[in-house]
């Protein structure tokens, strides 16, 4: 069990590192498979828990983005 959760923390990190560094504008689950070399679950549930964790945020075309917060105007 311990390693199976070490390899998922690690792959969340990977793809989390491919937004917070620049490497990645935006990926789709499908896209993530690709380049992680994971399953279609595994890649939704990553997206996911990025998405509910407020690192990535889900476009209307599916894709996955990082999340960049609005800035409080000033009145």
């Amino acid at each position: 069990m311990t390693s199976r959760r070490n390899w998922i923390e690690t792959l969340v990190m990977q793809v989390q590192g491919e937004f917070l560094n620049g490497r990645a504008a935006k990926l789709t689950a499908a896209e993530t498979e690709d380049r992680f070399g994971i399953d279609r679950r595994t890649s939704e549930a990553i997206l996911d828990v990025l998405a509910e964790a407020n690192v990535l945020t889900r476009t209307a075309d599916g894709g996955y983005v990082r999340f960049l917060p609005r800035l409080a105007r000033a009145a």
